[in-house]
């Protein structure tokens, strides 16, 4: 004879505590990052690409739209930059090129901590 009980499983309370957000594992991850020379990070679609920097022609494309574009936004309130991060909600692009306000108007926590790392030469 074979009997069968069902139980309700134990759980401890480690178990159902929340963990950190992934969003925020992996905002931490990519500050705590020094890519080696050559290579660049990004936060994209819930995880960290590494890949490496443009070539000599893909520059000169980038820099020949970034001029483009300044030319167009010239006089107004917007202008071109090229190899900035962008971040957003915990996410950085390194868009070739990118347009933002000449003078923003505010600054926040994480977008000054994302100018952390200092040009590389």
């Amino acid at each position: 004879m074979t009997a069968l009980t069902q139980e309700k499983p134990v759980t401890t309370p480690e178990a159902t505590t929340p963990g950190p957000d992934l969003d925020e594992v992996l905002w931490q991850a990519w500050k705590a990052m020094e890519p080696p020379e050559g290579l660049h990070a990004e936060i994209f679609e819930g995880s960290i690409k590494v890949s490496p920097t443009g070539r000599f022609a893909h520059g000169q494309i980038a820099n020949r739209l970034r001029r483009a574009v300044d030319r167009h936004l010239d006089e107004g309130e917007w202008a071109a930059y090229q190899d900035i991060n962008v971040v957003h909600d915990r996410k950085v692009w390194i868009p070739d090129c990118s347009s933002r306000r000449k003078t923003p108007r505010r600054m926040s926590p994480m977008t000054a901590s994302a100018s952390r790392r200092p040009p590389s030469t």
